[in-house]
């Protein structure tokens, strides 16, 4: 996984300093505990949970480039392999469609060809009196854009939306 920003662990300590995990900026492989950390943390970042929501997205890219480098979605018995060995730690909503057959159909996407999207929003209420968070105005026009498969006009006229990295 990449590292866009240094992010500190609030869950995990270093078992020689005591300190706080932290992941620094750059590229590197992590180990399933490390990305499953990092993936959850946002309090020591500036964005909070947009980070995180943006770091979740990078966690589901790199996952999508070593599957395909290691050949998993053109085998289904490794591919059942995976799935079965992620269990309940993997919910995926296919509508009912298997997961297996479901990646089987996206054999031929490139993983060049997967751009993550961010809908802004923001706080409602605040302090104490915070009450969540909104989607801004845009999202609607996503949602919809989604739907009538118009997508990439939206993107064209709002390239803000597509994650960096992507």
């Amino acid at each position: 996984m990449c590292i866009d920003a240094r992010t500190e662990s609030i869950h995990i300590k270093d078992q020689k300093t005591g300190r706080p995990v932290v992941y620094e900026k750059g590229c590197q492989f992590m180990r399933p505990w490390q990305a499953l950390d990092y993936v959850r943390q946002r309090k020591s970042l500036d964005d909070g949970d947009y980070g995180r929501q943006r770091h979740q997205q990078q966690f589901i890219k790199a996952i999508a480039k070593q599957a395909v480098s290691k050949d998993v979605v053109t085998s289904p018995g490794k591919l059942t392999d995976v799935i079965n060995a992620a269990g309940k730690a993997l919910l995926l909503d296919t509508n009912g469609i298997s997961p297996t057959d479901w990646a089987l159909a996206l054999k031929k996407i490139s993983t060049d060809q997967i751009f993550m999207i961010k809908l802004p929003g923001h706080g409602l209420g605040t302090g104490n009196a915070y009450q969540g968070e909104e989607l801004d105005p845009i999202a609607k026009e996503v949602f919809k854009s989604i739907g009538n498969e118009q997508i990439d006009g939206v993107l064209g006229s709002h390239p803000e939306l597509v994650q960096p990295g992507n």
